[in-house]
Protein backbone atom coordinates (compact mmCIF):
# COMPACT_ATOMS: atom_id res chain seq x y z
CA UNK A 1 0.00 0.00 0.00
CA UNK A 2 1.20 3.24 -1.19
CA UNK A 3 1.61 5.64 1.95
CA UNK A 4 4.58 7.73 1.71
CA UNK A 5 3.95 11.30 1.41
CA UNK A 6 4.85 12.41 -2.16
CA UNK A 7 3.40 15.83 -2.06
CA UNK A 8 2.86 18.03 1.34
CA UNK A 9 1.03 20.82 0.32
CA UNK A 10 -1.90 19.37 2.30
CA UNK A 11 -4.55 20.36 4.47
CA UNK A 12 -6.77 18.02 6.97
CA UNK A 13 -10.73 19.41 6.73
CA UNK A 14 -13.07 18.63 3.93
CA UNK A 15 -12.23 17.98 0.16
CA UNK A 16 -13.78 19.59 -2.53
CA UNK A 17 -16.21 16.86 -4.22
CA UNK A 18 -17.91 18.27 -7.86
CA UNK A 19 -14.71 19.65 -9.22
CA UNK A 20 -12.06 17.45 -7.15
CA UNK A 21 -10.48 14.86 -8.68
CA UNK A 22 -6.69 15.61 -8.44
CA UNK A 23 -6.82 17.77 -5.81
CA UNK A 24 -6.47 21.25 -4.85
CA UNK A 25 -4.14 23.41 -2.84
CA UNK A 26 -6.69 25.18 -0.07
CA UNK A 27 -6.51 26.12 3.11
CA UNK A 28 -9.30 24.03 4.61
CA UNK A 29 -9.43 21.28 1.55
CA UNK A 30 -7.33 18.24 1.54
CA UNK A 31 -5.14 17.54 -1.50
CA UNK A 32 -5.56 13.29 -2.39
CA UNK A 33 -2.19 12.00 -4.34
CA UNK A 34 -2.04 10.22 -7.47
CA UNK A 35 -2.84 6.67 -8.20
CA UNK A 36 -2.02 5.31 -4.76
CA UNK A 37 -2.60 7.20 -1.25
CA UNK A 38 -0.48 10.82 -0.37
CA UNK A 39 -0.33 9.72 3.24
CA UNK A 40 3.12 9.59 5.22
CA UNK A 41 4.37 5.98 5.81
CA UNK A 42 5.04 5.83 9.29
CA UNK A 43 7.36 3.39 10.08
CA UNK A 44 8.02 1.60 13.83
CA UNK A 45 7.97 5.29 16.22
CA UNK A 46 11.54 4.97 18.25
CA UNK A 47 13.51 7.46 19.55
CA UNK A 48 16.42 8.79 16.86
CA UNK A 49 20.00 7.27 17.93
CA UNK A 50 23.26 8.70 17.72
CA UNK A 51 23.99 6.96 14.70
CA UNK A 52 20.59 8.18 12.88
CA UNK A 53 22.30 11.93 13.82
CA UNK A 54 23.22 13.93 10.71
CA UNK A 55 26.26 16.26 10.57
CA UNK A 56 25.13 19.92 10.28
CA UNK A 57 24.04 21.53 6.92
CA UNK A 58 25.86 24.47 5.41
CA UNK A 59 21.99 25.36 4.94
CA UNK A 60 20.73 27.70 7.71
CA UNK A 61 16.95 28.87 8.50
CA UNK A 62 15.47 30.98 10.79
CA UNK A 63 12.11 32.29 11.87
CA UNK A 64 10.35 34.31 10.29
CA UNK A 65 7.16 34.31 12.02
CA UNK A 66 6.58 32.49 15.11
CA UNK A 67 3.92 29.75 15.17
CA UNK A 68 0.63 31.76 15.54
CA UNK A 69 -1.90 30.24 12.76
CA UNK A 70 -4.76 27.61 13.02
CA UNK A 71 -3.42 26.77 9.71
CA UNK A 72 -1.09 27.56 6.96
CA UNK A 73 0.11 26.39 3.47
CA UNK A 74 3.42 26.76 0.98
CA UNK A 75 3.97 29.87 -0.67
CA UNK A 76 3.02 29.83 -4.34
CA UNK A 77 3.67 33.21 -6.57
CA UNK A 78 4.74 35.15 -3.73
CA UNK A 79 1.86 34.10 -1.14
CA UNK A 80 0.37 31.86 1.06
CA UNK A 81 -2.97 31.00 2.46
CA UNK A 82 -3.23 30.81 5.91
CA UNK A 83 -5.96 30.63 8.49
CA UNK A 84 -6.55 32.10 12.20
CA UNK A 85 -9.77 32.47 14.39
CA UNK A 86 -11.72 30.83 11.60
CA UNK A 87 -10.97 33.16 8.41
CA UNK A 88 -8.37 33.02 5.64
CA UNK A 89 -6.47 35.09 3.85
CA UNK A 90 -2.73 35.85 2.18
CA UNK A 91 0.62 36.75 3.92
CA UNK A 92 3.85 37.66 1.82
CA UNK A 93 7.41 36.10 2.03
CA UNK A 94 7.94 38.72 4.64
CA UNK A 95 5.12 37.77 6.64
CA UNK A 96 2.95 40.67 6.19
CA UNK A 97 -0.55 40.22 6.37
CA UNK A 98 -1.55 41.59 2.28
CA UNK A 99 -4.53 40.42 1.49
CA UNK A 100 -7.00 40.31 4.66
CA UNK A 101 -8.13 37.52 6.71
CA UNK A 102 -11.58 37.87 5.56
CA UNK A 103 -12.35 34.79 3.71
CA UNK A 104 -14.22 31.64 4.83
CA UNK A 105 -11.49 29.89 3.28
CA UNK A 106 -8.70 29.78 0.73
CA UNK A 107 -6.79 28.40 -2.15
CA UNK A 108 -3.02 28.85 -3.14
CA UNK A 109 -2.44 31.14 -6.05
CA UNK A 110 -2.09 30.05 -9.13
CA UNK A 111 -1.54 31.41 -12.74
CA UNK A 112 -2.14 35.42 -10.69
CA UNK A 113 -5.35 34.05 -9.22
CA UNK A 114 -6.55 32.30 -6.29
CA UNK A 115 -10.05 30.56 -5.09
CA UNK A 116 -11.70 32.34 -2.22
CA UNK A 117 -14.91 31.38 -0.38
CA UNK A 118 -17.25 34.53 1.11
CA UNK A 119 -20.07 33.90 2.37
CA UNK A 120 -20.38 30.14 1.05
CA UNK A 121 -19.65 31.00 -2.06
CA UNK A 122 -16.46 31.14 -4.01
CA UNK A 123 -15.04 33.46 -6.84
CA UNK A 124 -11.45 34.83 -7.59
CA UNK A 125 -8.72 37.70 -6.22
CA UNK A 126 -5.66 38.51 -8.20
CA UNK A 127 -2.26 38.78 -5.84
CA UNK A 128 -3.10 42.58 -4.86
CA UNK A 129 -7.09 41.00 -3.27
CA UNK A 130 -9.11 42.36 -6.06
CA UNK A 131 -12.19 40.14 -6.72
CA UNK A 132 -11.83 39.43 -10.50
CA UNK A 133 -14.90 36.85 -10.98
CA UNK A 134 -17.35 37.24 -8.99
CA UNK A 135 -18.14 34.91 -5.96
CA UNK A 136 -21.14 33.02 -7.64
CA UNK A 137 -20.17 29.63 -7.76
CA UNK A 138 -20.49 26.66 -4.75
CA UNK A 139 -17.06 25.19 -5.39
CA UNK A 140 -14.25 26.24 -8.03
CA UNK A 141 -11.01 24.71 -8.62
CA UNK A 142 -7.70 26.06 -8.81
CA UNK A 143 -6.04 27.86 -12.23
CA UNK A 144 -4.17 24.80 -14.29
CA UNK A 145 -3.42 25.83 -18.18
CA UNK A 146 -5.69 28.49 -18.23
CA UNK A 147 -8.51 26.75 -17.01
CA UNK A 148 -10.84 26.33 -13.53
CA UNK A 149 -13.58 23.98 -12.75
CA UNK A 150 -16.29 25.53 -11.11
CA UNK A 151 -19.72 24.18 -9.98
CA UNK A 152 -22.85 26.55 -9.81
CA UNK A 153 -25.71 24.47 -11.04
CA UNK A 154 -23.38 22.18 -12.79
CA UNK A 155 -19.46 21.53 -13.48
CA UNK A 156 -17.96 23.79 -16.12
CA UNK A 157 -14.94 25.24 -16.85
CA UNK A 158 -14.05 29.16 -17.20
CA UNK A 159 -11.05 31.21 -18.21
CA UNK A 160 -9.23 33.84 -16.14
CA UNK A 161 -12.10 36.10 -17.33
CA UNK A 162 -14.64 34.19 -15.93
CA UNK A 163 -15.87 33.59 -19.49
CA UNK A 164 -17.90 29.91 -19.41
CA UNK A 165 -15.17 28.00 -22.24
CA UNK A 166 -16.85 23.96 -21.60
CA UNK A 167 -20.17 22.82 -19.99
CA UNK A 168 -19.70 19.72 -18.10
CA UNK A 169 -16.49 17.79 -18.29
CA UNK A 170 -15.28 15.19 -15.54
CA UNK A 171 -14.48 17.87 -12.59
CA UNK A 172 -10.47 17.72 -12.63
CA UNK A 173 -7.90 19.50 -13.71
CA UNK A 174 -6.42 20.15 -16.77
CA UNK A 175 -2.77 18.73 -16.85
CA UNK A 176 -0.44 19.10 -20.50
CA UNK A 177 -3.58 19.89 -22.03
CA UNK A 178 -5.75 17.35 -21.01
CA UNK A 179 -8.30 17.03 -18.24
CA UNK A 180 -9.67 13.13 -17.41
CA UNK A 181 -13.56 12.91 -18.52
CA UNK A 182 -16.09 10.89 -17.75
CA UNK A 183 -18.54 8.83 -20.31
CA UNK A 184 -20.84 5.88 -20.32
CA UNK A 185 -18.14 3.48 -19.91
CA UNK A 186 -15.72 5.03 -17.73
CA UNK A 187 -12.96 7.68 -17.99
CA UNK A 188 -11.35 9.25 -20.55
CA UNK A 189 -9.92 12.39 -21.58
CA UNK A 190 -11.08 15.61 -23.19
CA UNK A 191 -8.81 18.70 -24.27
CA UNK A 192 -9.52 22.31 -23.75
CA UNK A 193 -12.38 22.54 -26.30
CA UNK A 194 -13.89 20.13 -24.17
CA UNK A 195 -13.88 17.53 -26.65
CA UNK A 196 -12.87 13.82 -26.23
CA UNK A 197 -8.96 12.69 -27.27
CA UNK A 198 -9.17 9.67 -25.69
CA UNK A 199 -11.83 7.07 -25.30
CA UNK A 200 -13.77 6.75 -21.98
CA UNK A 201 -13.05 3.37 -21.36
CA UNK A 202 -10.66 2.95 -18.16
CA UNK A 203 -12.45 2.48 -14.60
CA UNK A 204 -9.77 4.99 -13.32
CA UNK A 205 -6.94 7.35 -14.39
CA UNK A 206 -4.80 9.98 -13.52
CA UNK A 207 -3.34 13.15 -14.60
CA UNK A 208 -0.49 13.26 -17.26
CA UNK A 209 2.88 13.87 -16.15
CA UNK A 210 5.19 14.03 -18.10
CA UNK A 211 3.43 13.10 -21.15
CA UNK A 212 2.48 10.18 -19.61
CA UNK A 213 -0.58 9.33 -17.74
CA UNK A 214 -1.94 6.20 -15.58
CA UNK A 215 -4.67 4.31 -16.47
CA UNK A 216 -6.13 1.21 -14.39
CA UNK A 217 -8.43 -1.55 -15.22
CA UNK A 218 -10.74 -3.67 -12.91
CA UNK A 219 -10.71 -7.26 -12.98
CA UNK A 220 -14.12 -8.66 -11.71
CA UNK A 221 -13.28 -12.06 -11.69
CA UNK A 222 -10.08 -11.29 -9.10
CA UNK A 223 -11.32 -7.96 -7.79
CA UNK A 224 -8.64 -6.34 -8.26
CA UNK A 225 -7.20 -3.22 -10.79
CA UNK A 226 -4.44 -3.01 -12.50
CA UNK A 227 -2.61 -0.11 -13.63
CA UNK A 228 -0.41 0.81 -16.81
CA UNK A 229 0.72 3.88 -18.71
CA UNK A 230 -0.66 5.38 -22.01
CA UNK A 231 0.72 8.67 -23.87
CA UNK A 232 -1.13 11.77 -24.75
CA UNK A 233 -2.05 10.03 -28.20
CA UNK A 234 -3.83 6.96 -25.71
CA UNK A 235 -1.51 4.77 -26.89
CA UNK A 236 -0.89 1.82 -24.44
CA UNK A 237 3.13 2.52 -23.39
CA UNK A 238 3.55 0.34 -20.17
CA UNK A 239 1.01 -2.84 -19.78
CA UNK A 240 -1.75 -3.02 -17.53
CA UNK A 241 0.08 -5.41 -15.18
CA UNK A 242 0.75 -3.09 -11.68
CA UNK A 243 -1.20 -2.92 -8.94
CA UNK A 244 -0.12 0.60 -7.82
CA UNK A 245 1.86 3.29 -9.59
CA UNK A 246 2.47 7.19 -9.17
CA UNK A 247 3.25 9.39 -11.78
CA UNK A 248 6.52 10.17 -13.72
CA UNK A 249 8.20 12.45 -12.20
CA UNK A 250 12.22 13.11 -13.47
CA UNK A 251 11.51 10.34 -16.38
CA UNK A 252 10.79 7.21 -13.75
CA UNK A 253 7.62 6.18 -11.93
CA UNK A 254 7.20 4.16 -9.04
CA UNK A 255 5.15 1.02 -9.70
CA UNK A 256 4.09 -1.66 -7.01
CA UNK A 257 3.63 -5.31 -7.67
CA UNK A 258 3.26 -8.42 -5.24
CA UNK A 259 3.58 -5.80 -2.52
CA UNK A 260 6.80 -4.65 -3.52
CA UNK A 261 7.70 -1.26 -5.36
CA UNK A 262 10.42 -0.12 -7.94
CA UNK A 263 10.71 1.87 -10.80
CA UNK A 264 10.22 1.65 -14.56
CA UNK A 265 11.19 4.49 -17.24
CA UNK A 266 9.10 5.53 -20.23
CA UNK A 267 9.53 2.27 -22.02
CA UNK A 268 8.61 -0.20 -19.49
CA UNK A 269 11.61 -0.95 -18.47
CA UNK A 270 12.41 -1.62 -14.50
CA UNK A 271 15.17 0.27 -13.80
CA UNK A 272 15.21 0.04 -9.97
CA UNK A 273 14.26 -3.42 -8.83
CA UNK A 274 10.65 -3.71 -6.91
CA UNK A 275 12.16 -4.42 -3.64
CA UNK A 276 10.61 -1.72 -1.11
CA UNK A 277 8.05 -1.67 1.22
CA UNK A 278 7.32 1.36 -0.26
CA UNK A 279 8.51 4.19 -2.63
CA UNK A 280 7.69 7.81 -3.62
CA UNK A 281 8.46 9.88 -6.67
CA UNK A 282 11.68 11.27 -7.39
CA UNK A 283 12.20 15.32 -6.53
CA UNK A 284 15.60 16.86 -7.33
CA UNK A 285 17.14 13.16 -8.06
CA UNK A 286 15.87 11.35 -4.77
CA UNK A 287 13.34 9.20 -3.90
CA UNK A 288 12.28 8.07 0.09
CA UNK A 289 11.89 4.63 -0.13
CA UNK A 290 11.06 1.96 2.87
CA UNK A 291 13.35 -0.77 3.29
CA UNK A 292 11.84 -3.97 4.96
CA UNK A 293 12.63 -4.56 8.93
CA UNK A 294 14.16 -0.98 8.48
CA UNK A 295 13.04 3.12 8.30
CA UNK A 296 13.21 5.08 5.54
CA UNK A 297 16.07 6.62 3.40
CA UNK A 298 16.65 7.80 -0.39
CA UNK A 299 17.71 6.36 -3.23
CA UNK A 300 19.22 8.32 -6.30
CA UNK A 301 18.01 7.60 -10.20
CA UNK A 302 20.44 4.34 -10.39
CA UNK A 303 18.69 2.92 -7.17
CA UNK A 304 21.82 3.82 -4.73
CA UNK A 305 21.18 4.28 -1.33
CA UNK A 306 22.59 7.87 -1.14
CA UNK A 307 20.93 8.91 2.69
CA UNK A 308 20.95 6.10 4.44
CA UNK A 309 17.58 4.32 6.32
CA UNK A 310 16.80 6.34 9.60
CA UNK A 311 13.80 8.65 9.14
CA UNK A 312 9.56 7.41 10.61
CA UNK A 313 8.82 9.60 7.61
CA UNK A 314 10.52 10.64 4.84
CA UNK A 315 9.04 13.96 2.39
CA UNK A 316 10.11 15.01 -0.74
CA UNK A 317 13.10 17.06 -1.31
CA UNK A 318 12.39 20.75 -2.53
CA UNK A 319 14.47 23.29 -2.90
CA UNK A 320 17.48 21.15 -1.76
CA UNK A 321 15.92 20.45 1.75
CA UNK A 322 13.22 17.45 2.99
CA UNK A 323 11.88 17.26 6.25
CA UNK A 324 12.28 14.42 8.16
CA UNK A 325 10.57 12.99 10.93
CA UNK A 326 13.04 11.06 13.81
CA UNK A 327 10.64 10.18 17.00
CA UNK A 328 8.02 12.11 17.07
CA UNK A 329 9.50 15.23 15.81
CA UNK A 330 10.20 16.99 12.65
CA UNK A 331 13.60 18.42 11.03
CA UNK A 332 15.27 19.50 7.95
CA UNK A 333 18.07 17.39 5.91
CA UNK A 334 19.53 18.59 2.67
CA UNK A 335 20.38 16.04 -0.51
CA UNK A 336 23.78 14.74 1.71
CA UNK A 337 21.75 13.82 4.67
CA UNK A 338 22.75 16.54 6.77
CA UNK A 339 21.21 17.84 9.14
CA UNK A 340 19.47 21.76 8.18
CA UNK A 341 17.05 21.74 11.10
CA UNK A 342 17.31 19.49 14.10
CA UNK A 343 13.56 17.80 15.04
CA UNK A 344 11.58 20.01 16.83
CA UNK A 345 8.08 20.37 15.33
CA UNK A 346 5.36 18.66 15.20
CA UNK A 347 4.43 18.86 11.74
CA UNK A 348 6.60 20.40 8.80
CA UNK A 349 5.68 21.14 5.01
CA UNK A 350 8.18 21.66 2.21
CA UNK A 351 10.51 24.64 1.61
CA UNK A 352 8.83 26.72 -1.18
CA UNK A 353 9.85 30.09 -2.57
CA UNK A 354 12.64 29.46 0.47
CA UNK A 355 10.04 29.35 3.02
CA UNK A 356 8.61 26.39 4.86
CA UNK A 357 5.39 26.08 7.38
CA UNK A 358 6.01 24.53 10.86
CA UNK A 359 3.75 23.71 13.19
CA UNK A 360 4.88 23.99 17.20
CA UNK A 361 1.60 22.79 19.12
CA UNK A 362 -1.32 23.76 17.98
CA UNK A 363 -0.20 27.12 15.43
CA UNK A 364 2.11 26.96 12.51
CA UNK A 365 4.60 29.31 12.07
CA UNK A 366 6.77 29.93 8.62
CA UNK A 367 11.03 29.52 8.19
CA UNK A 368 13.17 30.83 5.83
CA UNK A 369 16.30 29.95 4.63
CA UNK A 370 19.16 32.39 4.73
Amino acid sequence: MQIIITVIMVATLLALTACGGNGTSSAANAQPGGAASAEPTAAPESAPTPEQKPAQSSISVSELIPPKYDYALPFNEGLAPVILDGKAGFINTSGEEVIPLIYDNAMTFTEGLAAVQLDGKWGYIDTDGNEVIPFIYLEAHFFSDGLACVFENYVSYIDKSGNEVITGGGGWTFSEGLAISLGSDGHGYMDKTGAEVIPAIYDRNEDFSEGMAAVGMDDDKSQTRKWGFIDQSGNEIVPMIYDEVLQFSEGLAAVQLDEKWGYIDKEGNEVIPLQYEDAAEFHEGLAAVWVDGEKMGYIDRTGNMVIPTGYNIAYVFSEGVAAVKIGEKYGYIDSSGNEVVAPQYDNARQFSEGIAAVKIGEKWGYIKAN
